[in-house]
């Protein structure tokens, strides 16, 4: 834990040159190539930690290579006939489910098996908000570093929705729209003039919805409360004590009642 973290993306090196990055080659290994050795990332990683990040992008051509080195601890550089042993620790990362690539034929099954000693899942963050503040705090303090800001507040509004928003994008979309926050923003802190309008008006017109859904709801209440009312007192000839002890109510909440709903016996 004392050494290097040596991070390497799957999905982001050409699968042609993947396998020199991972593995290294010797200069006869292909035309062009540099003189002498490549030490590449399993090297760099020897006595420390490899991640390697998006590793269902891995193409299924280059697997079983990464799997005998997972398996021996050593590596075979392209073009070269001689072993390098070697001590590393690896963490890989995917937001994809690798059984079910393993079960469509996309991710070799003993590849699987041997990456998944400790399974560690990473709940989407729509579904650990609490983490929020604490994210938002670790960004922004990266951001003015980054950008030489002096960022030091985000307004509770700011936050309110935050939590009420359903990250699709996940912890990179948080940190994505606080970097345009922090660009924008005039002040010292960071305010919802600042948030990108997509969100905004998303959760506007998410709350308007719903305050419609309750209108309507209430009204249909309101409906189903006066009938019920009105045929109480229709039962009972008008008759207000006995309707109240039909509807098993007080008489000075039927008294409400009557007024809320302007009803008056007939003339």
């Amino acid at each position: 834990n004392s050494g290097p973290f040596i991070r390497i993306n799957c999905g982001a090196i050409p699968e042609e040159l993947l396998a020199s990055e991972l593995f290294g080659y010797e200069e006869v290994a292909f035309t062009g190539a540099k003189k002498g050795v490549k030490i590449v990332k399993f090297e760099m990683a020897n006595h420390c930690t490899i991640f390697l990040d998006e590793i269902s992008s891995l193409h299924i051509g280059m697997q079983p290579n990464l799997l005998t080195v997972l398996q021996n601890h050593e590596i075979e550089r392209i073009g070269g006939n001689k072993v390098v042993k070697l001590d590393f620790r690896v963490i890989s990362a995917t937001n994809k489910n690798l059984k079910n690539m393993v079960d469509k034929g996309n991710f070799r099954n003993d590849l699987f098996y041997r990456l998944n000693v400790l399974n560690l899942d990473l709940l989407p963050l729509r579904k650990r908000k609490d983490d929020i503040p604490l994210l938002a705090d670790h960004f922004i303090k990266s951001l003015n570093d980054e950008y030489g800001l002096k960022i030091d507040k985000i307004e509770s509004d700011v936050l309110n929705i935050f939590f009420d928003w359903a990250w699709p994008g996940n912890v990179r979309e948080l940190r994505n729209i606080l970097e345009r926050a922090v660009q924008v923003s005039d002040k010292k802190c960071v305010k919802v003039a600042d948030l990108p309008d997509y969100m905004t008006v998303s959760l506007s017109a998410t709350k308007n919805k719903n305050n419609n859904n309750l209108n309507i709801i209430k009204t249909s209440k309101d409906n189903a409360e006066k009938k019920l009312l009105e045929s109480a007192l229709v039962s009972n000839n008008w008759n207000k004590s006995r309707a109240a002890r039909q509807l098993g109510i007080s008489r000075s909440h039927l008294y409400a009642l009557l007024k809320k709903y302007h009803m008056q016996p007939p003339s």
